[in-house]
């Protein structure tokens, strides 16, 4: 907002300047490693998910023989 206001930049070239300040790629970095914290964690829980479901499966399968 302040390079479109102060410099009268057009919005399309705003977006590549802004990739060599320090502070702006800091935070860009920081939220792609969040970003792939959060990826790799609902991969976690859904990996959790399978092997409870495969586990359930199995257990159904031996108790269900015994009735």
């Amino acid at each position: 907002m302040k390079l479109r206001a102060e410099k009268n930049m057009a919005v399309t070239l705003i977006n590549q300047i802004v990739y060599g300040v320090p502070e702006v790629a800091q935070l860009r970095f920081d939220r792609d490693v969040k970003e792939s914290v959060y990826q790799a964690n609902l991969e976690a829980i859904n990996s959790t998910k399978l092997k409870l479901r495969i586990l359930e499966n199995q257990l159904n399968r031996e108790w269900g023989q015994a009735k």
